[in-house]
């Protein structure tokens, strides 16, 4: 199973979703939507939780490393 996003300041709704967000965005807001993706992925029944991992490139390697 594969879990990929991006970030709510980015992506292909980036116009919208940025306007919402100014001022609300942060590093512990990033942190709190990859936390909020492995208990997603942890919670199912398809999903061994002891063999999750990040796959990051670039900003996503901070967060991998902080929820570590």
């Amino acid at each position: 199973m594969t879990l990929r996003y991006d970030k709510r300041a980015s992506g292909p709704q980036v116009k919208e979703n940025l306007m919402r967000l100014m001022g609300k965005i942060s590093m512990q807001g990033h942190l709190e939507e990859l936390a909020g993706g492995v208990r997603l992925l942890a919670g199912r029944a398809d999903v061994d939780s002891g063999r999750i991992f990040a796959l990051t490139n670039s900003e996503g390697c901070i967060h991998a490393l902080i929820l570590v």
